[in-house]
């Protein structure tokens, strides 16, 4: 006679769905575990903004053209990116005034120059979210915001805009 064994439950799949729910929870409470850490520190940056700022700096320095005056202003606004707090940088996205100045820091650019070119970022209504999420420190809303931000016509216009 046979016995009768139960058939073996496949552990893999629960396993799966467990490792699914907890990669979904982070993702979801990266941000404000991230603004957390940021605010027990006294402002100073995480891993996270270190990070968010390398993949920026890497960007700005993609969008060279080798024109040394454009080339410049890039430059020095990595420079100023790396020093610059995340904390501060955030705040700037959520203060027009706050951004000229900020602007104007790292550029080395006069507020007259920063000055529409902050007013620009904050009229327009395609670029709130991405703003909005950059102040609040959502960073994955971020990079998904910004994944539309080449079809963004006044963008686009902003950053041909000629040097002054």
């Amino acid at each position: 006679m046979r016995s009768a064994r139960k058939p073996k439950r496949k552990k893999w799949p629960w396993i799966s769905l467990i490792l699914i729910v907890a990669v979904g929870l982070l993702i979801a409470f990266i941000g404000p575990l991230n603004n957390g850490a940021r605010s027990l520190n006294h402002n100073q940056d995480t891993a996270m903004d270190t990070a968010v700022k390398r993949q920026v700096t890497n960007r700005l320095e993609a969008a060279k053209t080798g024109d040394p005056t454009t080339d410049s202003i890039i430059d020095t606004s990595v420079a100023k990116i790396k020093q610059t707090p995340m904390a501060t940088l955030m705040k700037a996205a959520d203060n027009q005034q706050q951004l000229t100045t900020l602007l104007s820091q790292a550029t080395g650019l006069p507020t007259s120059v920063t000055a529409p070119a902050s007013s620009s970022l904050f009229q327009d209504t395609d670029l709130n979210a991405i703003r909005e999420d950059f102040a609040a420190g959502r960073w994955t809303q971020v990079i998904l915001d910004s994944r539309n931000l080449p079809k963004n016509s006044a963008l686009s216009a902003l950053l041909q805009q000629p040097n002054h």
